[in-house]
C-alpha cells in the first residue's frame, strides 16, 4: 500500500469507527476492543433515548474491510442528565459502562445481551428504578445514590446470567428490592435494605461483609448458597416460611444427610397437617350449609 492510499485508508478507518459506533464521541481502539466515550446524545421532545449497538449484520462486511470487527464499549462517564427521563439500550452484544453520571428525573436501562456496569451513579425516580441486563454489575452505590420520591418505593435489578452488587447499599425502608440472575447472583461487600427484599437465582454468592434487612419479609429462590447474614421477621425460603424469633440470623445450606432426612419429614407432616386442616374446612363449609338449608323448627328438634 502506497503512502497516499495508506493516508486514504486511515481516514476512512477511522470515519468506519464513528460511524458503527453511531457518532457517540470519541472512539479508543485497542487489540481487544473498540471503546466509545460517548458524550453526543440527542435529546428527544420527553426523555433522552441511548441506542448502543455492537457490530451488527447491517456492517459487520464493513467493519471486517477494515478490520475493525471487534467488541464494543461504550462509556458514559460523569454526564448529568437534567429534566428529562434516561433510556439506555444496548444492543448486538455491546458492553455498556455508566459511572459518575446524574439522572435526575430517573433512568431505565436494558442491555439486551451485554454486560452493563453502573459505578458511583446517582438516580432519582418518582416510581420504581430498574435495570437489566445480560450481565449486570451494581458498584460503589450507596443509598443515598438510589433516591425514589414516590409513595410505592421498588428497585430492581435483572440479569439474565449473573448479578453482582458490589461495594454498595442497595435500597432504603419502605423499599421492595428484587434482585434477579439466571445463573448466579453475588453479593459482595454490600448490604441490601428495604421492607421486602426478594433474592432469585439458582446460585447466591454472599460474604461475611454482606447482608439482607427487611422490616416485613426476606423471600428467598434459590437453590445453592453460601451463609446468608439476614435481620427480618420472616424468611420464605423456596415457599416455605422459616421461624424467625431472633430477627438476626445467618442462614445456612443444611448438608447433614440426617438433617436433610428431618427437614425432609418435617416438609412431609407439615404438608399432611396443611391437607387435614383443608378437609376440615370443607366439611365445616358442608355442614353449615346443610344447616342453613333446614328450618329452625328440625334444627332445633335434632
Amino acid at each position: 500500500m502506497n503512502k497516499i492510499k495508506k493516508i486514504i485508508y486511515n481516514v476512512l478507518r477511522n470515519y468506519v469507527k464513528n460511524y458503527i459506533t453511531g457518532n457517540l464521541g470519541k472512539v479508543v481502539e485497542d487489540d481487544e476492543k473498540l471503546t466509545c466515550y460517548v458524550n453526543k446524545i440527542k435529546k428527544q421532545k420527553h426523555d433522552y433515548t441511548i441506542s448502543l449497538f455492537g457490530i451488527t449484520e447491517n456492517n459487520r462486511r464493513l467493519a471486517e474491510a477494515y478490520n475493525l470487527n471487534k467488541p464494543i464499549c461504550y462509556v458514559i462517564d460523569g454526564i448529568t442528565f437534567k429534566k428529562k427521563s434516561v433510556y439506555i439500550f444496548g444492543y448486538e452484544d455491546c458492553e455498556v459502562i455508566v459511572k459518575n453520571c446524574n439522572f435526575e428525573f430517573g433512568m431505565t436501562g436494558f442491555i439486551h445481551n451485554g454486560k452493563c456496569t453502573l459505578d458511583n451513579t446517582y438516580i432519582r425516580d418518582f416510581s420504581n428504578i430498574s435495570f437489566q441486563a445480560k450481565e449486570l454489575v451494581i458498584k460503589n452505590m450507596n443509598s443515598n445514590k438510589l433516591e425514589i420520591l414516590g409513595s410505592e418505593k421498588s428497585i430492581s435489578f435483572v440479569a439474565n446470567d449473573k448479578l453482582y452488587i458490589i461495594n454498595s447499599t442497595i435500597g432504603k425502608e419502605k423499599t421492595k428490592v428484587s434482585l434477579a440472575a439466571t445463573n448466579e447472583l453475588n453479593v459482595i461487600n454490600s448490604k441490601i435494605i428495604g421492607n421486602e427484599i426478594l433474592c432469585k437465582s439458582p446460585n447466591i454468592r454472599t460474604d461475611e461483609n454482606s447482608s439482607l434487612t427487611a422490616s416485613d419479609k426476606v423471600n428467598l429462590e434459590i437453590d445453592d448458597f453460601d451463609a446468608i447474614n439476614i435481620t427480618t421477621s420472616a424468611i420464605i425460603l423456596n415457599n416455605d416460611k422459616i421461624s424467625n424469633e431472633k430477627k438476626s440470623v445467618t442462614l445456612k445450606k443444611i448438608t447433614d444427610p440426617l438433617a436433610l432426612k428431618r427437614l425432609e419429614l418435617i416438609k412431609i407432616l407439615r404438608k399432611v397437617k396443611n391437607e387435614c386442616e383443608q378437609i376440615n374446612s370443607e366439611k365445616i363449609k358442608e355442614y353449615k350449609s346443610s344447616l342453613e338449608g333446614q328450618s329452625i323448627s328440625k334444627v332445633l328438634k335434632k
